[in-house]
C-alpha cells in the first residue's frame, strides 16, 4: 500500500477511501487505531485507549531483534548447523526478520507522514522519509534472503499474491520518490512547532502504555448470561489508583459478530467499584457477548483492560456465552 496517495494504485479494493497506507483498517478497530488516527492523536495530544501503529512497530522491532539474536546463537552451534535443514530455517528466519523490520519502519514512516500531512511541517515529512528508507533497506535484505525461493511464489490468482519479494521494490521506490517530490517543495525546513516535535519524538520512540498491575484481577467475568435479562458488570479499582490517577471508566461491549459496532457506556462509581449493565434487549441475541473496560487518567492517558499481556498471547477482552450454549 502506498503511503503517498496516488503514487501507486492500491492493490486492495476493500480498504477505505482514500486508498493509502494511512487509512488501512486495523480490522479490529476496537483494539487498534489506524495510522492516520494515531498521527492526529500524537499531533493534538488526544487520549486514545487503543493500541497504536507505534505499539505494533515496537512489537515487531523487539520480535525481529530477538529472532535475529537467536539465529546468531544457532549459527555457532557447530557443523550440524550448516545442514540443509538448518539452511532452510536460516533463510526463512532472515526473511521474517526483514519483513518485521520493514513493516515496523513503514508504520513509523506512515505515522510521521500523517503528522506531516496534518501539520504541514516538513520536519515530520523528512523523518517519515528517513524511516521509509530504513524500511526499504529491510525489504532488500528480506528479498536477498528469499533468493533461495523460486521467482514466482503463488498464493492465489490475483497479481498481488504472485511473484517474489524483489518484485515489490519498484512500487516501494515509486512511493518513496513521491514523498521526496512532496518534500522538495520546501526550499528550507523551518523548525517544527512544539506539538509537532512532540509528535515526532513519540512516533520515533518506544511507546510507554499506562498499566495498573492489579487491574486484571479486579474483575471476574460471569460464567454465562441469560438472554433477555440485563447483564451487570463491575470492575474494582484499588483505592490508591482512583483518587490520584483515574477519572473515568467506560464499558465497551458487542455481540461476537464482526458485522456490528461496539457499544460504549460510562460506568458509575460506588467507592472503588465501577459498574454498568448490558441492557436486556441487547442480550436477547443468539450471539455470545464480548466486552472490555476503557480507563482514563487525569494526565490524559487512556488504556484498555484487560488488554494484552507482555507476551501478546492473551485475549484483550472478556467473552461470555449464553446460558445453555
Amino acid at each position: 500500500m502506498p503511503i503517498v496517495i496516488g503514487s501507486e494504485p492500491s492493490p486492495y479494493s476493500d480498504t477505505p477511501e482514500p486508498k493509502c497506507f494511512g487509512t488501512v483498517s486495523p480490522l479490529d478497530p476496537q483494539t487498534f487505531s489506524t495510522v492516520e488516527e494515531h498521527g492526529g492523536d500524537l499531533l493534538y495530544g488526544s487520549a486514545n485507549p487503543r493500541y497504536s501503529p507505534i505499539d505494533g512497530s515496537q512489537w515487531l522491532e523487539d520480535s525481529a531483534a530477538a529472532a535475529s539474536d537467536a539465529l546468531d546463537a544457532a549459527r555457532h552451534g557447530g557443523a550440524a548447523q550448516r545442514s540443509p535443514a538448518f539452511l532452510r530455517m536460516e533463510a526463512d528466519v532472515q526473511i521474517q526478520v526483514g519483513l518485521g523490520q520493514f513493516f515496523a519502519a513503514k508504520m513509523r514512516a506512515g505515522v510521521l507522514y500523517a503528522v506531516f500531512q496534518q501539520s504541514q511541517e516538513p520536519q515530520a515529512g523528512l523523518e517519515a522519509l528517513d524511516r521509509y528508507l530504513m524500511a526499504r533497506e529491510a525489504w532488500v535484505k528480506a528479498a536477498q534472503a528469499g533468493a533461495v525461493y523460486r521467482n514466482d511464489i503463488t498464493y492465489g490468482s490475483t497479481p498481488m499474491r504472485r511473484g517474489h519479494w524483489s518484485d515489490r521494490l519498484a512500487a516501494i521506490d515509486k512511493d518513496i520518490a513521491a514523498l521526496v517530490a512532496q518534500l522538495s517543495a520546501w526550499s528550507d525546513v523551518p523548525e517544527a512547532t512544539p506539538d509537532t516535535r512532540r509528535a515526532i519524538r513519540e512516533a520515533m520512540g518506544r511507546p510507554a502504555r499506562p498499566t495498573i498491575a492489579t487491574i486484571e484481577s479486579s474483575h471476574t467475568p460471569p460464567a454465562a448470561f441469560e438472554p433477555g435479562a440485563p447483564l451487570a458488570l463491575a470492575i474494582a479499582i484499588p483505592q490508591q489508583v482512583i483518587l490520584p490517577i483515574l477519572t473515568q471508566v467506560f464499558l465497551r461491549y458487542r455481540h461476537v459478530n464482526q458485522g456490528e459496532r461496539w457499544q460504549r457506556e460510562e460506568m458509575q462509581a460506588n467507592g472503588t467499584v465501577f459498574s454498568a449493565e448490558i441492557p436486556a434487549e441487547y442480550t436477547q441475541s443468539p450471539y455470545a457477548l464480548q466486552y472490555c473496560f476503557e480507563l482514563h487518567a487525569k494526565d490524559g492517558a487512556a488504556w484498555l483492560a484487560p488488554g494484552f499481556n507482555a507476551a501478546l498471547s492473551s485475549q484483550p477482552y472478556y467473552a461470555v456465552m449464553r446460558k445453555g450454549a
